[in-house]
């Protein structure tokens, strides 16, 4: 039996609670993410002919997926496209840079995770006015291993969830992560998926 965790609320409890996001980006460690103790997994590669299997495998086990629609092989990310995914893939819900694909995924009630990479100071302003205006349900900002730029994006969009990835090797970044405010950090790196975090209290959001 097939089980999906569609809600927001569902998702965010789960990221909340298990931090690490198995960021898959070869087919090879599709079995390694179903056995470890992961929040959610960022699909990064595969293809309209094969992906829905995937999907299905982590629904089986209860584990939210997200697909990268901009890698996504066989898939234009217009409106028609997302519907398909939305009606016959299935997935969680979507991740993309682009925010009007971010609100099309939202129109058909797929989650949304926004992408966010840290060039300068005039990509991080496109990308908080981009944010502000598609509201994505999540931000993953890249690279991860700049805590203090999470803590500035947190502090502009504190509505928003973030979700940290990119070049994170040790467990000791993941914690920085968090601790400037991201809810979850997502990983290629299959040997920082079977290993807990212990327990963060991240940065308090201004006014609190």
């Amino acid at each position: 039996m097939e089980r999906e965790m569609k809600t927001k609320q569902d998702v965010t409890e789960r990221l909340t609670t298990l931090r690490k996001i198995a960021s898959l980006k070869e087919i090879k460690w599709i079995e390694r993410a179903v056995q470890a103790h992961i929040a959610s997994v960022f699909m990064m590669t595969g293809s309209l002919s094969t992906v829905k299997r995937y999907v299905d495998l982590f629904h089986s086990h209860g584990v939210p997926v997200f697909l990268h629609v901009d890698r996504l092989g066989g898939l234009v990310s217009d409106r028609q496209g997302i519907e398909y995914l939305a009606n016959h893939i299935r997935p969680t819900g979507i991740i993309s840079s682009k925010g009007k694909v971010i609100r099309i995924a939202a129109h058909y009630r797929l989650l949304t995770v926004q992408r966010m990479v840290l060039m300068d100071q005039e990509s991080v302003d496109k990308s908080i006015a981009s944010i502000q205006e598609f509201e994505p349900d999540f931000v993953q900002v890249m690279p991860a291993i700049l805590p203090e730029w999470l803590e500035r994006i947190h502090k502009q969009v504190p509505q928003v969830a973030l979700i940290a990835g990119g070049l994170i090797d040790n467990q000791s970044q993941m914690q920085a992560a968090i601790k400037a405010g991201a809810l979850a950090v997502s990983t290629s790196s299959p040997s920082l998926w079977d290993h807990p975090l212990p327990s963060i209290v991240p940065r308090a959001k201004p006014g609190q």
